[in-house]
């Protein structure tokens, strides 16, 4: 990949992918990585570029978000699409994927997502192979 070549979705760029009740205003941001939707509700939006090895790897702090009342997280796949997973398929997936550390808002977990061939997207744990869990009826591609 060379140095112009870009890895990341911009705001603008993720908010004309997603469903029309998920939309947001990018210059509207409630704090780091939240925004609020069209109709009211909090969205978290949390970038990664695709690893040589074909992951995604976020910083999530899950729980927050949920004591919040977010209902779903929005992870940016490199520039390849979006996965607008429920919050509560999220944390399932956290309790076997370990986690990094604790923050002021509280632990942050290690989100990897695995990009397989055919366009099948996984959660990924280095710990427990047995717990990958599909998740590619979440991903909403770039059209092309």
């Amino acid at each position: 990949m060379s140095s112009t070549e870009k890895t990341y979705l911009t705001l603008e760029e993720i908010c004309d992918l997603l469903p029309e009740n998920l939309k947001f205003d990018p210059l509207e941001k409630i704090e780091r990585s939240i925004y609020k939707t069209v109709e009211g509700k909090l969205l978290p939006i949390i970038n990664s570029k695709l690893y040589p090895e074909n992951y995604y790897w976020y910083s999530c702090i899950t729980s927050y978000f949920k004591k919040i009342g977010c209902e779903q997280i929005c992870f940016t796949a490199g520039n390849y699409g979006v996965l607008v997973i429920p919050i509560d398929v999220v944390l399932h997936y956290n309790k076997f994927s370990g986690w990094k550390g604790e923050s002021k808002k509280g632990r942050q977990y290690h989100v990897r997502i695995k990009h397989k061939e055919d366009n099948v997207m996984t959660f990924w744990n280095f710990n427990e192979p047995s717990e990958n869990i599909d998740i590619t009826k979440y991903l909403i591609k770039i059209k092309s």
